[in-house]
């Protein structure tokens, strides 16, 4: 991934072409899992038992939330940055093609 996007463990932010985004706990664990899988496919069942575990009362449409909040954080700190792929009836991947 080089310095062009960085996920800080520690600090729970993400880093694309020099901008800084914080994240929440949940953002955080969410984004983690699909860059660690960056451009596979992973199914909603399993983002979903990683980011909430056993605190439970979570679905597709709450997950499509969080999404949603991951990509406009993405965005606004780099318009070309990576992207979450929403891979119908399956789940997301994170593509990452930075230049």
């Amino acid at each position: 991934m080089g310095q062009q996007f960085y996920l800080d463990v520690e600090r729970q932010s993400l880093t694309v072409r020099g901008n800084n985004s914080s994240l929440s706990r949940l953002e955080f664990r969410l984004l983690n899992l699909l860059v660690v899988r960056q451009n596979r496919v992973v199914k909603f069942d399993e983002l979903i038992s990683h980011t909430w575990g056993n605190l439970g009362g979570m679905d597709r449409q709450g997950l499509y939330v969080f999404i949603s909040r991951l990509r406009n954080k993405i965005e606004y700190i780099s318009e070309d940055g990576p992207r979450i792929i929403c891979i119908r009836d399956l789940g997301y991947l994170l593509r990452i093609h930075l230049d």
